[in-house]
């Protein structure tokens, strides 16, 4: 099976390294837009004034669109609650404090 592999392979045209670089060239352009689109949202800044800085080649009304965008009812920026928030939030330590913390 092999040997007729290289044999199809080279009545073709075709090596493995070239379909290896296609490969390497979207994991390029892939790992490109997740950072641009992981810098969209920037904790530094003001929420409004994140909300009205342009990014990139973003104008401030698509960083408003993505910031404000949702997946499956869930909201798609990077942004979280901190954790003390999020357990308060869950009833996991009302107030916010570990019931094991010595105070």
């Amino acid at each position: 099976m092999a040997a007729e592999m290289q044999k199809l392979q080279s009545e073709h045209g075709v090596t493995r390294l070239g379909g290896a670089c296609r490969v390497l060239v979207q994991i390029r352009c892939s790992s490109g837009l997740f950072h641009v689109c992981a810098l969209v949202n920037r904790p530094a800044l003001a929420r409004e004034v994140n909300r009205q800085t342009a990014n990139y080649v973003f104008s401030p009304l698509d960083v408003q669109s993505f910031l404000d965008a949702r997946v499956f009812g869930v909201p798609s920026r990077r942004s979280s609650p901190k954790p003390a928030e999020l357990l308060t939030r869950y009833g996991i330590f009302p107030g916010g404090r570990s019931p094991w913390c010595v105070p």
